[in-house]
């Protein structure tokens, strides 16, 4: 890493680590400093990522769990910047729309099935729904997600097709698998009186993050990204026990790579939990909503960027995508 000077341009490359060098490359000027905010879902990291190791002079990271893999993987300073966003105020979705009834209680799922069907593990969100409302009427579940190509990479244990017939069924399960726009898809959210989130792995874990923006009482696998802001005082975070991944469910194939598998009793018990006190499941999310907006806003982003910048000896004027000597390349927006 070279030493840092006032006419050095600074790059932050907001890409998965195996961009990183088709990006210092073909975006940048010769001898700047370049940053890399990564973002990443297994504990250990593909071939593919070490190279960035070689044109990074420093890693940025949303959560502590990807810090981790990183101070694993790279010989280069590796900073937990965190993640900050702010969302619209949007209209809740009306769920009458689904067929269901305005006194429903109803809990909502939502993921991009190109993220891996397995690593998000719907599954485990029916079958517990099912199995601790088996006679309820009054209770609905919305599986989110988005059209499937056919034999898609990310579902080798035939999720969605188990699922499919779990709906047939259940009347009470509805799985929606339009393009939404984002406004639209935030209004779901919204509209839903409980988000669960069953994910063997998160790098950071967007709908999570999103259902706390809103307020939303959130259950949760505990571990990984999300434990940075889902505790016991903000969400219902579910134990799990550790299991080896299989290579076929992974999106790069590593060896030895162990995630998280819900406990499936436990999860269960915790939506007859928040069914039965939903009052006392909107405090948990009032305290999320609260952390929230202290630390995850763009504002408080801005401010860890412009302190670690402050260290590093950078001199930056107030951040924008394309302010002074900081280009921010994106390609990370789609939820994970």
């Amino acid at each position: 890493m070279g030493k840092i000077t006032p006419e050095m341009p600074v790059y932050l490359h907001h890409v998965n680590a195996d961009q990183i060098p088709s990006q210092v490359f073909s975006n940048t000027q010769k001898d700047a400093f370049h940053i890399g905010f990564l973002l990443w879902e297994l504990e250990k990291t593909p071939k593919s990522h070490d190279l960035a190791n070689q044109y990074l002079d420093e890693i940025w990271t949303p959560s502590r769990f990807v810090q981790r893999i990183y101070q694993k993987a790279y010989n280069r300073p590796i900073t937990m910047i965190g993640k900050g966003f702010d969302l619209p105020d949007v209209q809740p979705m009306d769920l009458t729309t689904y067929g269901f009834n305005p006194s429903d209680t109803v809990f909502l799922m939502c993921f991009d099935i190109h993220s891996s069907v397995a690593r998000k593990n719907p599954l485990a969100a029916i079958t517990a729904f099912q199995q601790a409302f088996p006679d309820k009427k009054d209770v609905r579940f919305i599986l989110k997600t988005t059209p499937a190509p056919q034999q898609h990479w990310g579902d080798p244990e035939g999720q969605m097709q188990m699922i499919k017939r779990m709906a047939k069924w259940d009347p009470r399960i509805v799985i929606d698998q339009r393009m939404l726009p984002f406004n639209d898809l935030l209004g779901l959210i919204r509209g839903a009186d409980c988000i669960v989130s069953p994910h063997r792995s998160e790098g950071f874990g967007y709908f999570p993050a999103y259902a706390l923006k809103y307020a939303k009482p959130l259950i949760v696998t505990d571990y990984s990204g999300s434990q940075d802001f889902c505790t016991a005082e903000t969400a219902f975070p579910v134990p799990c026990q550790m299991v080896k991944a299989k290579k076929s469910a992974i999106i790069s194939p590593i060896n030895g790579v162990y995630w998280a598998e819900i406990n499936q009793t436990a999860l269960i018990n915790t939506l007859r939990r928040v069914y039965e006190n939903m009052p006392a499941a909107h405090l948990r999310a009032q305290n999320g909503q609260a952390l929230m907006q202290d630390y995850y806003s763009t504002d408080a982003l801005a401010k860890r960027y412009r302190t670690r910048f402050d260290e590093l000896g950078i001199t930056a004027s107030p951040l924008t995508r394309r302010s002074c000597n900081v280009p921010v390349s994106d390609d990370q927006n789609a939820p994970g």
